[in-house]
């Protein structure tokens, strides 16, 4: 695994994001390691294929936080500190929540993601992990959220999934005046050429931004 790690830095060519990210990319992927040696089952039918959405998930993970400077934008730091229900909605290798779960202990995290590579064990009091595909529902309650997480996602639902399933299940699960953040990476390609402006225009059609 550290092999497979310095081949995704090599193209990072400042020493300090390095840095960064190969100490918060080993740190989670050493957990991982232990629950795995504990002869426990912690991925699904096809384990490298996991391995491979960990790496990219959790070097994702440490990319945007080294940008942000912050595991989130929204205003709810002092709710975080004081208690506040979290959820994480399609939370792949759980490498946020983990990390959030640790920072503020009175609040509570849930993970939701229909793929398990999340780890099951050995994971703060505080958090707990659901399998579970959102198209069918979020499982829990009206008005149960202070924060809602969403992350990575907008390629994973056509734009009807997204105005007439997920969306509608956000805001029944925010509590009134919490907070619903949702990032993701830019789909329009810069200083494209003919080539490239067919994909971009192809694109526009396809995906769906949930601004509101």
């Amino acid at each position: 695994m550290k092999n497979r790690l310095e081949e995704m830095l090599k193209s990072i060519e400042t020493s300090q994001i390095k840095k960064f990210l190969k100490k918060t990319f080993m740190k989670y992927n050493n957990s991982h390691n232990n629950n795995n040696n504990n002869n426990h089952n912690h991925y699904n039918e096809d384990p490298l294929s996991n391995l491979e959405n960990i790496n990219r998930s959790n070097l994702l993970h440490a990319y945007y936080r080294y940008i942000w400077n912050s595991n989130f934008s929204s205003p709810i730091e002092r709710n975080l500190h004081s208690g506040a229900n979290v959820i994480d909605l399609g939370c792949g290798s759980g490498i946020w929540l983990t990390e959030l779960s640790s920072e503020y202990s009175n609040s509570n995290f849930i993970g939701i993601d229909n793929n398990e590579i999340f780890p099951i064990e050995k994971v703060s009091k505080n958090l707990k992990f659901v399998k579970h595909n959102i198209l069918n529902g979020i499982p829990f309650e009206d008005n149960t959220f202070d924060f809602i997480h969403v992350r990575f996602m907008i390629k994973c639902f056509s734009e009807t999934e997204w105005k007439t399933l997920i969306l509608p299940e956000i805001f029944r699960i925010c509590k009134p005046g919490g907070w619903i953040e949702i990032m993701d990476s830019d789909t329009n390609l810069y200083n494209a050429g003919p080539k490239t402006e067919g994909y971009n225009r192809k694109s526009k059609n396809k995906i769906f931004i949930p601004f509101f």
